[in-house]
C-alpha cells in the first residue's frame, strides 16, 4: 500500500484482550520507508511502523491534479 502526505487515514490499534478495538483518524505529515507519522484533529503525533503498516487504511486520497487554467 502506498502512502502519501496529504491523506486521510485511520490506524487500527492491535487489539488486546482487555481493551476494546481502539483507532486513530489523521492525516500523514511524513512517510519514510520504515515509517509514516500521521497527526490527528487534537495535534495528536502518532508514528506507525513498517511492521504495522497493515493496520492503515486510506480514508481519503489528497487529490494530486492540478487545475490547468
Amino acid at each position: 500500500m502506498e502512502y502519501n502526505v496529504g491523506n486521510k487515514i485511520k490506524y487500527t490499534f492491535p487489539i488486546s484482550t482487555k481493551t476494546k478495538e481502539q483507532v486513530f483518524i489523521g492525516i500523514v505529515e511524513s512517510v519514510a520507508s520504515s515509517f509514516v507519522v500521521v497527526r490527528d484533529i487534537n495535534n495528536i503525533i502518532l508514528k506507525v511502523t513498517f511492521k504495522n503498516f497493515n493496520n492503515i487504511e486510506v480514508i481519503s486520497r489528497l487529490d494530486q491534479c492540478s487545475d490547468s487554467t
